[in-house]
């Protein structure tokens, strides 16, 4: 069977093979289109012991066609048909979408733990750019020199509990691809090696770490050529492939998240001043809320709606600025209603009073409004920064009263202008805070800002 080529945007296979689940093989139909992982597989006479509700959904399966291995995960279940023939036999029929899959020739059956992930993208291509590193590899093969292992290495970060991550050149020279092709190619990765090995979910889980942050610094989906994965060590490490469909951005381009570029294509050593500790933030086994911001982030840049785009933007806005402050001292507070527990009691026999008191220390603890928290955390970025930026012109209060009608008003409607100049300033107030608590500088901050015309965008409510 031919190798395919499951990245391309016009992918559009069917597959007719064996899928083995429980132990047990049927015979199984694969179907992969753009966004779309599609499997079918057949039942004869009630071979299937499972019963329907353990079958809604099924953590992965492998699927195996003319020599090679495909294991899907995050398999749910979209159809079925049960068919009685004669008196004695049955058929039946399931079909079951999946989230991704992983394929090689290397019996995927066999494969439990994985030790690294390799990107190959253009996204990542661009983001890397035109370093020192690269430029000396070119240079240094057209004058016959080979590099070796520690030249290929553009950078290395220690991440605790995770592993390594980094990014590497693959090397060629000579025949490429075919005899009529020689030449030097030089493919840059970014790669991720766990200090463990991991199970599927433990992989999976890594992907995304990785995927949305190298997503949220290029600003746009990755565009990838290839994602290797690479076994514990002992097995053989023939190519074993990982699959996830990407989504594309959709709404307006204008400001598309940050662009925060490891080097320019220009070769003018940018590369020295990137803020690489940023990994090591991103992946804190002790500190996890940026991590799950920036995926938060990513994830609302996605959706289709404008609408849900920017209530998902408010809620990291509000997550991220929240000041905690109280109307009066919570433990007088708290004791106040230990004694009142047994007059509110009697008043409102219904009454949770344990629930009540939970709600009444909640609301306590909210005395300052969103926008008075937003202006707050705009007020402790540097001054110059701020006045620069003009961030101390924006209408918090219109960003605000235009959420709060969105969300207490069901008849209120706001203009498609108004609403996507709230999309892009909340999504921009959110970008630079949450690079700020990423750890990038707000030097090259307001440097990516006036590359990507940032001030345009947060011009909208001032």
């Amino acid at each position: 069977m031919k190798d395919i080529d499951f990245y391309r945007d016009d992918i559009n296979e069917e597959l007719k093979g064996v899928i083995t689940i429980d132990n047990e093989d049927y015979a199984a139909e694969l179907k992969i289109k753009k966004f779309q992982i599609e499997v079918r597989f057949f039942d004869s006479n009630n071979k299937m012991e499972r019963d329907y509700s353990s079958l809604l959904k099924l953590e992965s399966a492998v699927f195996c066609s003319g020599g090679m291995f495909f294991r899907l995960f995050g398999m749910e279940l979209s159809g079925t048909s049960f068919r009685l023939i004669g008196q004695a036999n049955s058929f039946n029929d399931y079909k079951f979408t999946a989230e991704g899959l992983l394929f090689s020739r290397v019996n995927l059956n066999c494969i439990n733990e994985y030790q690294t992930l390799c990107f190959y993208s253009k996204g990542t291509d661009a983001w890397l750019g035109n370093t020192s590193k690269l430029n000396e590899i070119i240079n240094d093969g057209f004058m016959g020199k080979v590099p070796d292992q520690e030249s290929l290495v553009e950078f290395e970060r220690a991440l605790k509990n995770v592993g390594v991550v980094g990014a590497y050149y693959s090397y060629k020279y000579g025949g490429l691809g075919t005899i009529f092709t020689v030449g030097m190619s030089v493919a840059p990765h970014i790669t991720l090696r766990f200090d463990h090995s991991v199970d599927l979910n433990g992989l999976i889980d890594k992907y995304i770490d990785l995927y949305m942050l190298m997503r949220f610094l290029t600003g746009d989906r990755l565009n990838f050529t290839s994602v290797y994965v690479h076994l514990k060590s002992g097995f053989n490490n023939e190519d074993v492939k990982f699959y996830l469909p990407e989504k594309n951005n959709t709404g307006s381009k204008l400001n598309n998240a940050m662009s925060l570029l490891y080097s320019s294509s220009y070769h003018d050593d940018s590369e020295k001043k990137f803020p690489l500790h940023i990994f090591e933030n991103y992946f804190s086994d002790e500190d996890k809320e940026i991590n799950l911001l920036i995926k938060k982030f990513v994830n609302y840049s996605l959706i289709d709606s404008e609408e849900e785009r920017f209530l998902g933007f408010y809620r990291i806005l509000e997550r991220v600025t929240f000041k905690q402050s109280f109307y009066v001292d919570e433990a007088e507070l708290s004791a106040l209603l230990d004694r009142a527990k047994g007059i509110l009691q009697k008043k409102f026999e219904k009454l949770s009073v344990s629930k009540f008191k939970r709600a009444i220390i909640r609301a306590n603890k909210s005395k300052e409004s969103t926008e008075t928290c937003v202006r707050h955390y705009i007020k402790s970025m540097p001054e110059g920064f701020v006045n620069r930026m003009r961030l101390n012109e924006i209408k918090i209060d219109e960003l605000c009263s235009v959420r709060n009608s969105m969300t207490h008003q069901p008849f209120f409607s706001v203009s498609e202008a108004k609403l996507h100049d709230c999309v892009i300033t909340a999504k921009l107030l959110v970008s630079i805070i949450l690079m700020s608590k990423l750890g990038v500088s707000y030097n090259l901050i307001e440097e990516v800002a006036n590359t990507k015309g940032w001030k345009y965008g947060l011009s909208y409510l001032t």
